[in-house]
């Protein structure tokens, strides 16, 4: 049955405001921590799998009745499930389609990850002469693993650089010892 908002939502997303409130619990769930809501909603409204409207009413209606709690991690609302949340998804979990749940963890875990190493690892671009400088750290808490910095002629591809170094900092890491350490 067709009950939620469905503009922005792509063939195959979710049709009714419970099945957009199963999958926020099936997926805060899985990752097993508290998610912001942005966040979440981003996810699920990017991947056309809900309304941002219906899914922000979603969340409060799950807050209200106690399936989730709020809370402030520094400074941005986070939302985290609740035992009775947790208790009530081992009963409807599969009246979501599998794909749908399999595609939102994998994106959810994929975006976190990202939203991680944007915190964790750090980028600067500047503007130097007739190029740009792009100067890369990466820490493990307090113990800064890498300090980087090259030269590109364009932003794009100081853009690019960035990027591809805030997707997966641990593989331009690696690659980087590889190279200095090969006979």
């Amino acid at each position: 049955m067709s009950d939620a908002l469905n503009a922005g939502v792509r063939p195959g997303g979710l049709q009714s405001r419970g099945e957009i409130r199963i999958l926020i619990l099936y997926l805060l769930d899985r990752i097993g921590r508290s998610v912001s809501e942005e966040t979440l909603a981003g996810v699920l409204q990017d991947n056309g799998y809900a309304n941002y409207f219906e899914i922000k009413d979603a969340m409060k209606d799950l807050t209200e009745n106690g399936n989730l709690d709020t809370l402030s991690v520094d400074g941005t609302e986070h939302v985290a499930l609740t035992e009775q949340g947790r208790r009530a998804i081992d009963f409807v979990e599969e009246d979501l389609p599998k794909t749908v749940r399999e595609n939102a963890v994998r994106t959810l875990l994929r975006v976190l990850t990202k939203e991680r190493n944007a915190r964790d690892n750090h980028v600067r671009i500047t503007e130097e002469g007739d190029g740009f400088a792009v100067s890369f750290t990466m820490a493990d808490h307090d113990t800064k693993l890498m300090e980087l910095s090259v030269y590109t002629t364009t932003r794009e591809e100081a853009e690019t650089l960035k990027n591809n170094f805030t997707e997966d900092p641990a593989r331009v890491y690696s690659a980087i010892l590889a190279s200095l350490m090969a006979d």
